[in-house]
């Protein structure tokens, strides 16, 4: 490539006895004008035998990653069993650089923690109650007209209530399911 780079500056100086154009040059060589320039741009900037040598593309190692210390951190609070989001939430709050969900979905995946166990599945769709009352399933169903004797005409509802942690059931006959404070009929 010193050959070539000596070629060049003969070209521009109109000096060579090979060729006469820089376009009829990169034609023999084999490469595009665009790709030697970029390469004769760098050699002239760093005269030296690594600047003729194809570079890497693409950023520096580690030069984008986030710090060993945050990255640690976001390990620990995986492990205690946040998601991206509330890790999210937690370093907004306590440092001022944050880092967005998918950054740290990819230190999960670094680390392997980016699926949860069987076990922390079940425990994290666990609904833990400690005493009646604290959670109670609520459903309405409309009952078809004609259904009770007294009146055919009128339209019924039934309103059911189950508490998730005794499992009791409680259910009314309701004439109107819109009004806050429906009478029930029994």
């Amino acid at each position: 490539m010193q050959s070539c780079i000596e070629e060049y500056e003969l070209i521009k100086s109109k000096q060579s006895i090979h060729f006469k154009t820089v376009k009829s040059f990169c034609a023999y060589h084999g490469f595009s004008h665009q790709n030697f320039m970029k390469i004769y741009h760098r050699y002239k900037q760093n005269p030296d035998i690594q600047s003729l040598v194809p570079q890497k593309r693409g950023p520096k190692f580690k030069t984008r990653r986030v710090d060993l210390e945050i990255e640690e951190k976001i390990v620990s609070l995986r492990l205690v069993g946040n998601n991206r989001y509330e890790i999210r939430e937690i370093l907004r709050k306590k440092f001022i650089v944050t880092h967005c969900e998918t950054t740290i979905y990819n230190i999960f995946k670094r680390h392997g923690l980016n699926k949860l166990t069987k076990v922390e599945k079940q425990e994290k769709g666990k609904i833990i109650m400690q005493k009646i009352g604290e959670l109670v399933h609520i459903d309405c169903h409309q009952l078809s007209q004609g259904i009770t004797i007294a009146e055919p005409n009128q339209t019924y509802y039934l309103l059911g209530l189950i508490d998730g942690y005794s499992r009791l059931a409680w259910v009314e006959v309701l004439e109107n399911c819109a009004d806050e404070y429906s009478t029930p009929l029994m």
